[in-house]
């Protein structure tokens, strides 16, 4: 398991809408020790973010409602 500061799991925000992509890199990542949310969407990863921020962000960079590089900033 992967812990970060205070022994929390890292969480990890994971921004997808391709579903062939989503489900794999998901199953890894939580299998590697992270707390793994997901989004499809920029408005949906902007509710998630709402309550409470992850320690990381993998995201695909053109998504239906936007770019990831707006959201990061």
């Amino acid at each position: 398991m992967l812990r970060g500061k205070e022994g929390c799991l890292n969480q990890l925000l994971l921004i997808e809408d391709d579903t062939l992509v989503l489900e794999p890199l998901q199953r890894f990542l939580a299998q590697k020790g992270f707390a793994v949310q997901t989004a499809p969407t920029l408005e949906k990863a902007y509710a998630l973010c709402q309550n409470g921020k992850p320690q990381i962000i993998l995201s695909d960079l053109h998504l239906p409602d936007g770019s990831a590089l707006d959201f990061l900033k």
